[in-house]
Protein backbone atom coordinates (compact mmCIF):
# COMPACT_ATOMS: atom_id res chain seq x y z
CA UNK A 1 0.00 0.00 0.00
CA UNK A 2 2.18 2.76 0.64
CA UNK A 3 5.10 1.32 -0.04
CA UNK A 4 3.86 -0.03 -3.20
CA UNK A 5 1.95 3.15 -4.34
CA UNK A 6 4.88 5.52 -3.11
CA UNK A 7 7.42 3.26 -5.21
CA UNK A 8 5.10 3.50 -8.38
CA UNK A 9 4.48 7.31 -8.01
CA UNK A 10 7.89 8.25 -7.20
CA UNK A 11 9.59 5.86 -9.48
CA UNK A 12 13.26 6.36 -10.03
CA UNK A 13 13.20 9.41 -7.92
CA UNK A 14 12.98 7.55 -4.72
CA UNK A 15 16.31 5.35 -3.21
CA UNK A 16 14.55 2.13 -2.20
CA UNK A 17 16.51 -0.02 0.49
CA UNK A 18 15.52 -3.63 1.58
CA UNK A 19 17.22 -4.04 4.87
CA UNK A 20 17.18 -7.26 6.67
CA UNK A 21 19.39 -6.70 9.44
CA UNK A 22 18.87 -5.17 12.74
CA UNK A 23 21.18 -2.18 11.85
CA UNK A 24 19.97 1.39 12.85
CA UNK A 25 19.39 3.63 9.70
CA UNK A 26 18.51 7.37 9.12
CA UNK A 27 17.53 9.20 6.07
CA UNK A 28 19.00 13.00 5.60
CA UNK A 29 18.08 16.12 2.92
CA UNK A 30 20.62 14.73 0.65
CA UNK A 31 18.36 11.26 -0.55
CA UNK A 32 14.85 10.38 -0.12
CA UNK A 33 14.12 6.98 1.69
CA UNK A 34 11.58 4.23 1.53
CA UNK A 35 13.07 1.54 3.32
CA UNK A 36 11.35 -1.76 4.02
CA UNK A 37 12.57 -5.32 5.83
CA UNK A 38 11.62 -8.49 7.43
CA UNK A 39 13.38 -9.49 11.11
CA UNK A 40 11.91 -13.08 11.82
CA UNK A 41 7.90 -12.94 11.75
CA UNK A 42 8.17 -9.56 11.24
CA UNK A 43 8.09 -7.05 8.40
CA UNK A 44 8.88 -3.36 8.71
CA UNK A 45 9.34 -0.43 6.85
CA UNK A 46 9.77 3.68 6.63
CA UNK A 47 9.15 6.50 4.75
CA UNK A 48 10.23 10.08 5.04
CA UNK A 49 8.84 11.93 2.31
CA UNK A 50 11.61 14.28 0.84
CA UNK A 51 13.77 13.26 3.11
CA UNK A 52 13.25 16.57 4.94
CA UNK A 53 15.07 17.15 8.21
CA UNK A 54 16.06 13.95 10.16
CA UNK A 55 14.65 10.42 10.77
CA UNK A 56 16.26 6.98 12.50
CA UNK A 57 14.54 3.82 13.04
CA UNK A 58 16.16 0.86 14.95
CA UNK A 59 14.08 -2.12 13.95
CA UNK A 60 14.17 -5.71 15.73
CA UNK A 61 11.87 -8.46 15.97
CA UNK A 62 8.07 -7.11 16.91
CA UNK A 63 9.54 -3.46 18.47
CA UNK A 64 11.69 -0.34 17.03
CA UNK A 65 12.74 2.56 18.14
CA UNK A 66 12.58 5.85 15.67
CA UNK A 67 13.01 9.55 16.12
CA UNK A 68 12.81 12.81 13.95
CA UNK A 69 13.56 15.92 13.80
CA UNK A 70 12.04 19.29 11.56
CA UNK A 71 10.38 16.56 9.10
CA UNK A 72 8.19 17.33 6.55
CA UNK A 73 5.82 13.40 6.83
CA UNK A 74 7.63 10.50 8.16
CA UNK A 75 6.23 6.88 9.51
CA UNK A 76 7.94 4.24 11.05
CA UNK A 77 5.67 0.56 10.99
CA UNK A 78 5.60 -3.48 11.88
CA UNK A 79 3.48 -5.99 11.64
CA UNK A 80 2.77 -8.37 8.82
CA UNK A 81 2.39 -7.99 5.29
CA UNK A 82 0.17 -10.36 3.33
CA UNK A 83 0.21 -9.57 -0.65
CA UNK A 84 1.86 -12.99 -1.27
CA UNK A 85 -1.05 -14.65 0.46
CA UNK A 86 -3.68 -12.87 -2.89
CA UNK A 87 -6.42 -13.41 0.31
CA UNK A 88 -8.98 -11.56 1.76
CA UNK A 89 -9.17 -10.33 4.91
CA UNK A 90 -12.05 -12.83 6.23
CA UNK A 91 -9.64 -16.13 4.49
CA UNK A 92 -6.33 -15.10 6.87
CA UNK A 93 -8.69 -15.09 9.94
CA UNK A 94 -7.22 -13.43 13.04
CA UNK A 95 -5.61 -10.26 12.15
CA UNK A 96 -4.89 -8.32 15.19
CA UNK A 97 -2.43 -7.08 17.63
CA UNK A 98 -1.54 -5.68 21.10
CA UNK A 99 1.28 -2.47 21.59
CA UNK A 100 3.46 -1.50 24.20
CA UNK A 101 4.81 1.94 22.93
CA UNK A 102 6.38 5.11 24.82
CA UNK A 103 5.64 7.84 22.67
CA UNK A 104 7.22 11.56 23.02
CA UNK A 105 6.33 13.93 20.06
CA UNK A 106 6.80 17.67 19.93
CA UNK A 107 4.57 18.63 16.86
CA UNK A 108 1.85 16.41 14.97
CA UNK A 109 2.18 12.83 15.34
CA UNK A 110 -0.29 9.54 15.82
CA UNK A 111 -0.23 6.09 15.96
CA UNK A 112 -2.12 3.26 15.84
CA UNK A 113 -2.69 0.52 12.25
CA UNK A 114 -2.20 1.07 8.70
CA UNK A 115 -2.66 -0.91 5.64
CA UNK A 116 -5.10 -1.64 2.63
CA UNK A 117 -5.87 -4.00 -0.21
CA UNK A 118 -5.21 -4.73 -3.78
CA UNK A 119 -8.20 -5.25 -6.49
CA UNK A 120 -9.56 -2.63 -5.49
CA UNK A 121 -7.31 -0.73 -3.99
CA UNK A 122 -8.54 0.85 -0.62
CA UNK A 123 -5.84 1.95 2.82
CA UNK A 124 -7.07 2.72 6.03
CA UNK A 125 -5.68 3.84 9.12
CA UNK A 126 -7.27 2.91 12.63
CA UNK A 127 -5.72 5.95 15.00
CA UNK A 128 -5.49 5.21 18.60
CA UNK A 129 -3.75 8.76 19.64
CA UNK A 130 -2.67 11.60 18.41
CA UNK A 131 -0.96 14.65 19.31
CA UNK A 132 -2.09 18.55 18.79
CA UNK A 133 -3.81 17.07 15.19
CA UNK A 134 -6.74 14.42 15.56
CA UNK A 135 -6.98 12.89 12.00
CA UNK A 136 -8.03 12.96 9.29
CA UNK A 137 -7.97 16.13 8.98
CA UNK A 138 -11.97 16.75 7.23
CA UNK A 139 -15.00 18.10 8.43
CA UNK A 140 -16.84 15.89 11.11
CA UNK A 141 -19.89 16.24 8.82
CA UNK A 142 -18.51 13.28 6.87
CA UNK A 143 -18.68 10.67 9.96
CA UNK A 144 -20.27 8.01 8.93
CA UNK A 145 -21.12 6.42 12.52
CA UNK A 146 -19.08 4.76 15.62
CA UNK A 147 -18.17 1.38 16.21
CA UNK A 148 -17.20 -0.16 19.82
CA UNK A 149 -14.22 -2.72 19.59
CA UNK A 150 -11.48 -3.55 21.51
CA UNK A 151 -13.36 -1.75 24.79
CA UNK A 152 -12.89 1.53 22.62
CA UNK A 153 -15.27 3.72 20.87
CA UNK A 154 -13.77 4.81 17.47
CA UNK A 155 -15.72 7.66 14.71
CA UNK A 156 -15.59 6.31 11.25
CA UNK A 157 -14.86 7.94 7.85
CA UNK A 158 -14.12 7.33 4.25
CA UNK A 159 -11.98 10.29 2.31
CA UNK A 160 -9.67 9.32 -0.69
CA UNK A 161 -6.15 9.95 -1.50
CA UNK A 162 -5.76 11.82 -4.47
CA UNK A 163 -2.83 11.41 -6.67
CA UNK A 164 -1.17 14.06 -8.91
CA UNK A 165 -0.74 13.23 -12.70
CA UNK A 166 2.65 12.14 -13.71
CA UNK A 167 4.88 9.70 -15.59
CA UNK A 168 3.08 6.60 -13.42
CA UNK A 169 0.07 8.41 -12.46
CA UNK A 170 -2.41 6.91 -9.94
CA UNK A 171 -5.64 6.86 -9.52
CA UNK A 172 -6.88 7.99 -6.57
CA UNK A 173 -7.81 5.42 -3.62
CA UNK A 174 -10.55 5.36 -0.77
CA UNK A 175 -9.21 5.63 2.76
CA UNK A 176 -11.17 4.09 5.57
CA UNK A 177 -10.45 5.71 9.26
CA UNK A 178 -11.57 4.67 12.70
CA UNK A 179 -10.56 7.27 14.92
CA UNK A 180 -10.86 6.68 18.80
CA UNK A 181 -12.63 8.64 20.58
CA UNK A 182 -10.81 8.70 23.78
CA UNK A 183 -7.49 9.92 22.62
CA UNK A 184 -4.94 7.68 24.24
CA UNK A 185 -1.98 10.25 24.14
CA UNK A 186 -0.88 12.70 25.93
CA UNK A 187 -0.28 16.32 23.99
CA UNK A 188 3.49 17.30 24.07
CA UNK A 189 4.18 15.04 27.04
CA UNK A 190 5.73 11.56 27.36
CA UNK A 191 3.37 9.06 26.75
CA UNK A 192 3.49 5.67 27.83
CA UNK A 193 -0.02 3.36 26.04
CA UNK A 194 -0.65 0.03 26.03
CA UNK A 195 -3.76 -1.52 23.77
CA UNK A 196 -4.88 -3.80 21.61
CA UNK A 197 -6.32 -3.41 17.97
CA UNK A 198 -8.60 -6.35 16.11
CA UNK A 199 -8.09 -5.04 12.72
CA UNK A 200 -10.32 -8.03 11.17
CA UNK A 201 -13.19 -6.45 13.49
CA UNK A 202 -12.32 -3.16 11.80
CA UNK A 203 -12.77 -4.42 8.39
CA UNK A 204 -16.11 -5.72 9.66
CA UNK A 205 -17.09 -2.50 10.84
CA UNK A 206 -16.50 -0.58 7.39
CA UNK A 207 -18.27 -3.14 5.41
CA UNK A 208 -20.91 -2.93 7.66
CA UNK A 209 -21.24 0.82 6.68
CA UNK A 210 -21.29 0.00 3.29
CA UNK A 211 -17.38 0.36 2.36
CA UNK A 212 -15.61 -2.01 0.07
CA UNK A 213 -13.61 -4.51 1.82
CA UNK A 214 -14.04 -7.04 -0.88
CA UNK A 215 -10.14 -6.50 -1.53
CA UNK A 216 -7.24 -8.89 -0.76
CA UNK A 217 -5.08 -7.91 2.29
CA UNK A 218 -2.04 -6.21 1.46
CA UNK A 219 -0.67 -5.37 4.86
CA UNK A 220 -1.37 -4.68 7.99
CA UNK A 221 1.37 -2.74 10.50
CA UNK A 222 1.44 -0.85 13.60
CA UNK A 223 2.72 2.92 12.86
CA UNK A 224 3.81 6.12 13.94
CA UNK A 225 3.59 9.07 12.02
CA UNK A 226 5.22 12.38 12.64
CA UNK A 227 3.84 15.35 9.99
CA UNK A 228 5.99 18.61 10.35
CA UNK A 229 7.21 18.23 13.57
CA UNK A 230 9.84 16.65 15.88
CA UNK A 231 10.21 13.38 18.49
CA UNK A 232 10.72 9.81 19.73
CA UNK A 233 8.98 6.63 19.73
CA UNK A 234 9.44 3.14 21.42
CA UNK A 235 7.68 0.00 20.44
CA UNK A 236 8.67 -2.03 22.88
CA UNK A 237 6.17 -4.59 22.28
CA UNK A 238 4.36 -5.83 19.18
CA UNK A 239 2.21 -9.14 19.56
CA UNK A 240 0.82 -10.53 16.30
CA UNK A 241 -2.66 -12.07 16.84
CA UNK A 242 -3.11 -10.99 20.45
CA UNK A 243 -6.20 -8.43 20.08
CA UNK A 244 -8.80 -10.25 18.70
CA UNK A 245 -11.90 -9.02 20.07
CA UNK A 246 -14.80 -11.48 20.96
CA UNK A 247 -17.77 -9.56 21.62
CA UNK A 248 -20.47 -9.10 19.27
CA UNK A 249 -20.00 -5.98 16.59
CA UNK A 250 -21.83 -2.85 18.19
CA UNK A 251 -22.16 -0.17 15.42
CA UNK A 252 -24.04 2.91 15.23
CA UNK A 253 -24.59 4.60 11.90
CA UNK A 254 -24.48 8.37 11.44
CA UNK A 255 -28.38 8.43 10.02
CA UNK A 256 -27.69 11.55 8.35
CA UNK A 257 -25.16 10.62 6.51
CA UNK A 258 -24.91 9.82 2.64
CA UNK A 259 -22.47 8.67 0.40
CA UNK A 260 -19.67 10.50 1.97
CA UNK A 261 -21.46 13.62 2.59
CA UNK A 262 -23.70 14.20 5.54
CA UNK A 263 -26.58 17.30 5.48
CA UNK A 264 -25.41 18.44 8.89
CA UNK A 265 -22.53 21.04 8.96
CA UNK A 266 -20.15 20.61 11.82
CA UNK A 267 -22.32 22.91 13.80
CA UNK A 268 -25.43 20.65 13.94
CA UNK A 269 -27.09 23.24 11.50
CA UNK A 270 -29.00 21.02 8.32
CA UNK A 271 -29.50 24.65 6.60
CA UNK A 272 -28.87 28.07 7.10
CA UNK A 273 -31.41 30.01 5.13
CA UNK A 274 -30.12 33.88 5.00
CA UNK A 275 -32.89 34.48 2.11
CA UNK A 276 -30.72 37.17 0.47
CA UNK A 277 -31.31 35.80 -3.01
CA UNK A 278 -35.00 34.95 -2.42
CA UNK A 279 -36.34 33.83 -5.78
CA UNK A 280 -39.97 34.29 -5.93
CA UNK A 281 -40.33 32.08 -9.15
CA UNK A 282 -38.21 29.32 -8.53
CA UNK A 283 -37.52 29.57 -5.33
CA UNK A 284 -34.53 27.95 -4.76
CA UNK A 285 -34.75 28.06 -0.71
CA UNK A 286 -37.68 25.54 -1.35
CA UNK A 287 -39.88 27.69 1.10
CA UNK A 288 -43.53 26.97 -0.06
CA UNK A 289 -47.05 29.24 0.51
CA UNK A 290 -49.55 27.88 3.04
CA UNK A 291 -53.09 28.65 2.24
CA UNK A 292 -52.19 30.85 -0.67
CA UNK A 293 -50.00 33.40 1.36
CA UNK A 294 -47.89 35.55 -0.97
CA UNK A 295 -44.59 35.06 -0.24
CA UNK A 296 -42.00 37.84 -1.87
CA UNK A 297 -38.68 39.16 -1.89
CA UNK A 298 -37.76 42.26 0.16
CA UNK A 299 -34.83 44.08 0.35
CA UNK A 300 -36.43 44.75 4.35
CA UNK A 301 -33.71 42.35 5.95
CA UNK A 302 -32.21 41.84 9.35
CA UNK A 303 -29.33 40.43 8.11
CA UNK A 304 -27.88 40.87 4.43
CA UNK A 305 -29.51 42.24 1.30
CA UNK A 306 -32.64 40.37 1.88
CA UNK A 307 -35.99 38.43 2.91
CA UNK A 308 -39.00 36.90 2.47
CA UNK A 309 -42.20 39.63 2.79
CA UNK A 310 -45.08 37.59 3.58
CA UNK A 311 -48.65 39.69 2.08
CA UNK A 312 -51.48 39.19 0.65
CA UNK A 313 -53.29 37.46 3.74
CA UNK A 314 -56.65 36.53 4.86
CA UNK A 315 -56.41 34.42 7.37
CA UNK A 316 -53.32 34.50 10.17
CA UNK A 317 -52.84 31.28 9.11
CA UNK A 318 -51.39 31.88 6.16
CA UNK A 319 -47.64 32.14 5.77
CA UNK A 320 -44.17 30.54 4.92
CA UNK A 321 -43.71 26.77 5.38
CA UNK A 322 -39.86 25.73 6.01
CA UNK A 323 -38.69 23.22 3.55
CA UNK A 324 -38.83 19.69 4.60
CA UNK A 325 -37.17 16.68 3.76
CA UNK A 326 -37.35 13.04 5.06
CA UNK A 327 -33.91 12.70 4.92
CA UNK A 328 -33.28 15.51 6.97
CA UNK A 329 -36.23 14.77 9.63
CA UNK A 330 -36.92 11.30 12.25
CA UNK A 331 -39.84 10.91 13.90
CA UNK A 332 -38.78 10.32 17.29
CA UNK A 333 -35.76 12.80 17.30
CA UNK A 334 -35.32 16.17 18.42
CA UNK A 335 -34.94 19.19 16.26
CA UNK A 336 -33.64 23.00 16.54
CA UNK A 337 -35.47 25.45 14.28
CA UNK A 338 -36.24 28.86 14.45
CA UNK A 339 -36.55 32.41 12.20
CA UNK A 340 -36.25 35.87 12.61
CA UNK A 341 -39.54 37.79 11.95
CA UNK A 342 -40.51 41.34 12.22
CA UNK A 343 -44.06 43.57 11.00
CA UNK A 344 -44.70 46.96 10.55
CA UNK A 345 -48.55 47.30 10.31
CA UNK A 346 -49.67 46.89 14.14
CA UNK A 347 -48.71 48.16 17.08
CA UNK A 348 -47.61 44.38 18.20
CA UNK A 349 -48.36 41.42 16.80
CA UNK A 350 -48.07 37.36 18.19
CA UNK A 351 -46.13 35.31 16.24
CA UNK A 352 -46.05 31.16 16.26
CA UNK A 353 -43.64 28.27 15.08
CA UNK A 354 -45.81 25.62 13.86
CA UNK A 355 -45.71 22.21 13.81
CA UNK A 356 -48.74 20.33 11.83
CA UNK A 357 -48.68 16.39 11.33
CA UNK A 358 -50.59 13.67 10.40
CA UNK A 359 -50.64 10.83 12.78
CA UNK A 360 -51.09 7.20 12.29
CA UNK A 361 -54.88 7.18 12.22
CA UNK A 362 -55.04 9.75 9.65
CA UNK A 363 -55.92 12.86 12.11
CA UNK A 364 -54.27 16.41 11.51
CA UNK A 365 -52.23 17.41 15.15
CA UNK A 366 -50.79 20.78 16.23
CA UNK A 367 -47.95 21.23 17.68
CA UNK A 368 -47.34 25.03 18.70
CA UNK A 369 -43.27 24.75 19.09
CA UNK A 370 -42.36 28.54 19.81
CA UNK A 371 -44.15 32.10 20.75
CA UNK A 372 -43.18 35.26 20.23
CA UNK A 373 -44.67 39.00 20.56
CA UNK A 374 -42.73 41.30 17.51
CA UNK A 375 -43.46 44.96 18.63
CA UNK A 376 -44.21 47.71 15.36
CA UNK A 377 -40.98 47.46 13.14
CA UNK A 378 -38.76 45.46 15.99
CA UNK A 379 -36.87 42.02 14.25
CA UNK A 380 -38.04 39.18 17.02
CA UNK A 381 -36.67 35.76 17.44
CA UNK A 382 -39.08 32.72 17.20
CA UNK A 383 -37.48 29.39 17.52
CA UNK A 384 -37.20 26.18 19.51
CA UNK A 385 -34.15 24.00 20.16
CA UNK A 386 -35.62 21.22 21.56
CA UNK A 387 -38.71 19.54 19.56
CA UNK A 388 -39.38 16.10 18.79
CA UNK A 389 -41.11 14.74 16.21
CA UNK A 390 -43.73 12.15 17.48
CA UNK A 391 -43.39 8.95 16.25
CA UNK A 392 -47.18 8.66 15.27
CA UNK A 393 -46.71 11.31 12.98
CA UNK A 394 -46.89 9.88 9.19
CA UNK A 395 -46.11 13.15 7.42
CA UNK A 396 -45.41 16.77 8.73
CA UNK A 397 -45.04 20.45 8.45
CA UNK A 398 -43.37 23.12 9.89
CA UNK A 399 -44.70 27.02 9.37
CA UNK A 400 -45.36 30.39 10.83
CA UNK A 401 -48.59 31.99 11.77
CA UNK A 402 -49.92 35.01 13.06
CA UNK A 403 -52.53 34.26 15.97
CA UNK A 404 -54.99 37.84 15.60
CA UNK A 405 -52.91 39.23 13.15
CA UNK A 406 -53.20 39.30 9.15
CA UNK A 407 -50.77 42.28 8.10
CA UNK A 408 -47.50 41.54 5.85
CA UNK A 409 -44.58 40.51 8.03
CA UNK A 410 -40.80 39.90 7.45
CA UNK A 411 -38.86 36.60 7.75
CA UNK A 412 -35.20 36.34 7.65
CA UNK A 413 -32.28 34.21 9.37
CA UNK A 414 -34.34 31.30 9.29
CA UNK A 415 -32.52 27.70 10.21
CA UNK A 416 -33.54 23.98 10.75
CA UNK A 417 -30.64 22.01 12.89
CA UNK A 418 -30.29 19.31 15.27
CA UNK A 419 -31.47 19.46 19.01
CA UNK A 420 -29.95 22.21 20.80
CA UNK A 421 -28.61 24.27 18.48
CA UNK A 422 -28.38 27.74 19.10
CA UNK A 423 -30.73 30.05 16.38
CA UNK A 424 -28.76 31.52 13.11
CA UNK A 425 -28.57 34.52 13.99
CA UNK A 426 -26.52 34.17 17.17
CA UNK A 427 -23.96 32.29 14.95
CA UNK A 428 -24.13 35.46 11.81
CA UNK A 429 -20.42 36.93 11.31
CA UNK A 430 -19.32 38.70 13.76
CA UNK A 431 -21.42 36.93 16.70
CA UNK A 432 -24.90 37.95 17.47
CA UNK A 433 -24.26 41.49 19.04
CA UNK A 434 -20.69 42.84 18.36
CA UNK A 435 -20.20 46.31 19.83
CA UNK A 436 -22.30 48.96 19.24
CA UNK A 437 -21.61 51.19 15.87
CA UNK A 438 -20.92 47.76 14.12
CA UNK A 439 -23.87 48.39 11.73
CA UNK A 440 -23.37 45.69 9.72
CA UNK A 441 -22.01 43.33 11.80
CA UNK A 442 -18.54 42.57 10.07
CA UNK A 443 -16.80 42.72 13.45
CA UNK A 444 -15.18 46.30 12.21
CA UNK A 445 -16.66 49.45 13.20
CA UNK A 446 -15.88 51.63 9.20
CA UNK A 447 -17.01 53.98 6.91
CA UNK A 448 -19.61 50.90 5.81
CA UNK A 449 -21.19 51.05 9.41
CA UNK A 450 -21.38 55.02 8.59
CA UNK A 451 -23.05 54.22 5.33
CA UNK A 452 -25.34 51.35 7.12
CA UNK A 453 -26.62 54.10 9.50
CA UNK A 454 -27.60 56.95 7.44
CA UNK A 455 -29.58 54.24 5.59
CA UNK A 456 -30.92 52.55 8.87
CA UNK A 457 -32.03 56.12 10.20
CA UNK A 458 -33.67 56.83 6.94
CA UNK A 459 -35.70 53.46 7.40
CA UNK A 460 -37.04 54.47 11.36
CA UNK A 461 -37.92 57.67 10.44
CA UNK A 462 -39.71 57.03 6.77
CA UNK A 463 -40.90 53.48 7.62
CA UNK A 464 -41.07 52.88 11.16
CA UNK A 465 -38.34 50.25 10.85
CA UNK A 466 -36.15 49.06 13.69
CA UNK A 467 -32.69 50.12 13.07
CA UNK A 468 -30.64 46.75 13.14
CA UNK A 469 -28.40 45.61 16.01
CA UNK A 470 -25.39 47.77 17.26
CA UNK A 471 -27.08 50.58 15.35
CA UNK A 472 -26.69 52.88 19.10
CA UNK A 473 -23.36 53.69 18.38
CA UNK A 474 -23.50 56.31 21.36
CA UNK A 475 -25.15 53.85 23.75
CA UNK A 476 -28.24 56.49 24.77
CA UNK A 477 -30.40 53.71 24.29
CA UNK A 478 -31.84 55.27 21.33
CA UNK A 479 -30.74 55.22 17.77
CA UNK A 480 -30.96 58.60 15.87
CA UNK A 481 -29.05 61.38 14.17
CA UNK A 482 -26.85 61.88 17.22
CA UNK A 483 -25.27 57.75 17.05
CA UNK A 484 -24.41 59.29 13.09
CA UNK A 485 -22.56 62.05 14.64
CA UNK A 486 -21.01 60.07 16.92
CA UNK A 487 -19.86 57.19 14.79
CA UNK A 488 -18.87 60.12 11.98
CA UNK A 489 -16.19 61.60 14.93
CA UNK A 490 -15.21 58.18 16.29
CA UNK A 491 -14.12 57.53 12.68
CA UNK A 492 -12.18 60.67 11.98
CA UNK A 493 -10.45 60.34 15.64
CA UNK A 494 -9.43 56.70 14.63
CA UNK A 495 -7.83 58.43 11.66
CA UNK A 496 -6.14 60.97 12.75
Amino acid sequence: MRSAYFKKVFGITVLISVIVSSFSFSASAAESLLETGNIDEYDYEYFNMNSSGEFTMEPKAGAFSCSWEDIESCMALMGKKYDSLQKNYKDIGNVSFSYDLDLSPCGNAYFGAYGGTQNPDMEFYIVEGWNEWEPPSISKNLLAGTVVINGNEYDVFQTYRIYQPGIDAMPSIPQYWSVRKENAAQNNADGHIEGSIDISKHFAAWEAFGFDTSGTLYESMFFVDGYRSSGTANLKDLQLGNGKDNSPLNIQPNKYYNTLKSIIDDDGYYYKYDLNNYDNKYNRYGWSSRENANLRYSSVSFEGSGAIRVRDRNSPSQGPCFPVDKEFFFVGDAYSLGAIVMQNEAPSADFALVMEYTDADGNCQREILAEANAPTGKWTELFNTSFTIPESAASFSFFIETPGYTGDFYVDAAYEALEKVEPFVRVMPGNAYPQNGDVNRDGVIDVFDLASLRRAIIELVVNHIEAPVNSDANGDGIVNVADLVYLQKYLLSTEN
